[in-house]
């Protein structure tokens, strides 16, 4: 379905710049007698790139959802699976389809360079979803930052996700990690099942997240991991 969706869009990308090239040319000739206003054919161009945005957004969405079904249906991990979770942040950074403008709103600050019990692809799933669900509300707040770091207690390394942008109501913030829950609003396409996901996944391999908020301030996730120790 997508693959005949994003062929309609690289349809719309070649023939639209040259009708928008040919109006304005006509224009400029006096070819045409009642031009658009300046507004409607800036609108115009804004189109393309919101549809591919769309169409982006949605495939994205539609791919959590299945990978969130495999993580949370997989055969649980071993306990001897391991991996190194500054390489896996950066893996995660590396391959998420961010726009040009949203690479400009995140920011890592030094990962522990340790290892980890558990599956680096569940680390990877889970952070997308923060990241998606972070820039959504960045967009709504028109407002805010996204900084991960991390923090060793102990025998845990806490992983933090944390964005500066409209925080998350005390009512709302005991329920997101329910199934079918949602604070983003009705036009947002979420179904809610993004962080019920990274919950079950991350606890299948002896890992948990929790989130702290602030409204209007912050919203944070810690991510608890169980480091690996030499003699284990």
């Amino acid at each position: 379905m997508f693959l005949t969706i994003e062929g309609a869009i690289c349809n719309i990308e070649y023939v639209l710049p040259t009708l928008i090239e040919g109006y304005e040319c006509g224009v400029e000739t006096g070819k045409v007698q009642q031009p658009l206003r300046k507004d409607l054919l800036e609108a115009l161009k804004q189109t393309l790139d919101d549809t591919k945005h769309s169409v982006s957004y949605a495939q994205s969405t539609i791919e959590m959802i299945l990978s969130g079904f495999h993580h949370v249906s997989a055969i649980m991990p071993s306990n001897e699976e391991s991996f190194p979770v500054q390489k896996a942040v950066e893996q995660a950074i590396k391959i998420y389809p961010f726009q040009e403008k949203e690479k400009l709103l995140i920011s890592i600050e030094p990962i522990d360079d340790v290892t980890v019990f558990g599956k680096s692809a569940v680390i990877t799933y889970v952070l997308h979803n923060l990241i998606k669900n972070a820039l959504y509300a960045i967009e709504a707040a028109e407002k805010g930052k996204i900084v991960i770091w991390s923090k060793r207690e102990e025998n845990q390394l806490i992983l933090y996700v944390k964005d500066t942008a409209g925080g998350i109501e005390t009512s709302q913030l005991e329920r997101i990690f329910e199934p079918f829950y949602t604070t983003k609003s009705k036009t947002a396409q979420s179904i809610g099942l993004g962080l019920y996901f990274c919950k079950i996944a991350l606890e299948r391999m002896g890992a948990t997240i929790i989130c702290d908020s602030i409204i209007e301030q912050y919203t944070c996730f810690l991510i608890k991991l169980t480091i690996k120790t030499r003699t284990q």
